[in-house]
């Protein structure tokens, strides 16, 4: 008798096992909608928009630098340094959404052979919940010596 129990009650307990992924299955299949439905992107659908993570026409959004606009200003790394003349440098970076990241400031160390750019990006006070989006930007830096030849390095890298 006692046998008998322990059988029906490990039949019961893997019958529920059984029901539950069921059921989990059939939520997932369900959350996930039917062909046509508008649920999910066909594969071969074109993308439409500007492209995630760029301003207008995929290019970076230019900012400019907002001192004490931000709290928690941090180095972020910057991929590109164009030189536009001997004292003018667009570095282009990936940052946060404008409405809730922002440029604190611009830091530049110059030496004999090498120019460190250093960008510091922070939180706007006040900003609510913010998506985690890099967003191509571009900030134009004028320098107080001019480049001659120079190489332009990250600062963030060298921190």
């Amino acid at each position: 008798m006692v046998v008998a129990c322990v059988r029906s009650s490990m039949n019961t307990l893997a019958d529920r096992a059984r029901v539950v992924g069921i059921v989990a299955a059939l939520l997932l299949m369900a959350a996930c909608g039917a062909p046509g439905s508008g649920a999910g992107a066909e594969p071969d659908s074109p993308v439409t928009g500007g492209g995630a993570g760029r301003g207008p026409k995929g290019r970076a959004q230019i900012v400019a630098p907002d001192p004490g606009g931000v709290v928690n200003p941090r180095a972020v790394s910057w991929t590109k340094a164009k030189v536009e003349d001997d004292t003018h440098v667009v570095v282009t970076y990936y940052g946060g959404v404008e409405e809730c990241y922002g440029l604190d400031r611009v830091k530049v160390g110059y030496r004999s052979e090498r120019i460190s750019i250093t960008l510091f990006e922070g939180i706007r006070p006040g900003a609510g919940a913010c998506i985690e989006l890099a967003m191509a930007k571009a900030t134009r830096v004028e320098l107080s010596e001019p480049v001659a030849g120079r190489k332009l390095v990250d600062g963030a890298k060298l921190r």
